[in-house]
């Protein structure tokens, strides 16, 4: 019922805030690679994305460096995946397939667990700055994947875990002859009881792995509005797997999906008509989006539908079955 919670005590150049907490960090509007303080709600995909995010106890540090530079350093004590259905519509294929493969779902349940403590705590430091209309960031942070890794071998005790990694990344922003542009990249390097897995070689650990993504945007004649974003991540070593039990065998190097949305507004702005769509170029599957919003005083009307298609075991296509239309009304008071 708690959504967020904090205190915040400022400085002058500093602040600090210390509660339950939401924080954003990167350039892209959601589900960035940079995006790494909080885990999503994952167990219902009709709700919007903006609403996934889920808070955690935390504390950020903010340092403001001149007049267009800022240094922020979070810390997490704990850690909290993403959350997932284990049943019904919204269950992930990987959770079905694992259970079938003796991984009970006691125990698939009890490694989702969070867990709290100095030993599970995540940390990060961001440095954001502009420069002649071009805004840049660079961040580093040390924490938890927030998939958790199902590792299935042929012999031996199937197990779920989370993994720990490294992560060094930036990001830039511009507009450009009209066109908003936006791309950030990271490189994630998780670190199991031998160090940093460089070459992937642990077959119970993601191999290192460069995630990006870059989107553009233009407002059109008519008040018409397009973005197109290509997201994904390229994977370094798998073409030297032969371990049929590593849990990136058989997975393409480079993972991505292209995705467009159109949107238009009408009577001065109160009704917003717009489609968006998904495609996994790499799982050859989509998801299609169309929505209508009505602005009306304090309140918002809306309502919207999702699409899945495509191959029944990509990230998209094994939600098929699981395709809605949702309607609703919301107010602010």
């Amino acid at each position: 019922l708690l959504d967020q919670a904090y205190l915040s005590l400022s400085l002058g150049s500093s602040s600090l805030e210390a509660g339950l907490m939401k924080l954003s960090w990167g350039r892209a509007d959601s589900g960035g690679p940079l995006d790494v303080l909080n885990p999503q709600d994952l167990s219902d995909l009709s709700v919007d994305p903006v609403d996934r995010k889920l808070a955690l106890p935390m504390a950020r540090l903010s340092l403001l460096l001149g007049q267009a530079s800022e240094l922020q350093a979070a810390f997490i004590p704990g850690r909290k995946g993403n959350a997932y259905a284990l049943g019904g519509r919204w269950e992930p294929k990987a959770f079905r397939d694992a259970v079938p493969a003796n991984l009970t779902l006691a125990t698939l349940e009890a490694g989702l667990a969070e867990e709290w403590g100095l030993d599970k705590s995540q940390a990060g430091l961001r440095f954001t700055t502009s420069l002649s209309g071009l805004d840049l960031g660079a961040q580093y942070f040390y924490g938890w994947l927030r998939d958790p890794v199902l590792y299935l071998p042929g012999s031996g005790s199937p197990s779920v875990a989370y993994a720990r990694y490294h992560q060094l990344g930036f990001d830039a922003a511009l507009v450009l002859a009209g066109i908003a542009l936006r791309g950030e990249a990271a490189l994630n390097l998780g670190t199991g009881p031998l160090g940093i897995d460089i070459s992937g070689a642990d077959p119970a650990l993601p191999n290192p792995a460069l995630a990006f993504d870059l989107s553009a945007e233009r407002s059109l004649p008519a008040d018409v509005s397009l973005a197109l974003r290509w997201s994904g991540s390229y994977r370094f070593g798998t073409s030297s797997i032969a371990d049929s039990d590593d849990i990136e065998f058989g997975k393409p190097a480079l993972e991505s999906a292209l995705g467009l949305s159109l949107s238009r507004t009408f009577l001065k702005g109160a009704l917003t008509a717009s489609i968006a769509g998904v495609w996994g170029i790499s799982d050859a599957d989509y998801l299609i989006n169309p929505s209508l919003s009505l602005n009306f005083g304090d309140g918002i009307l809306g309502v919207s539908a999702g699409i899945y298609g495509g191959s029944a075991s990509g990230s998209l296509g094994q939600y098929a079955s699981a395709s809605y239309i949702r309607a609703g009304i919301s107010f602010a008071f």
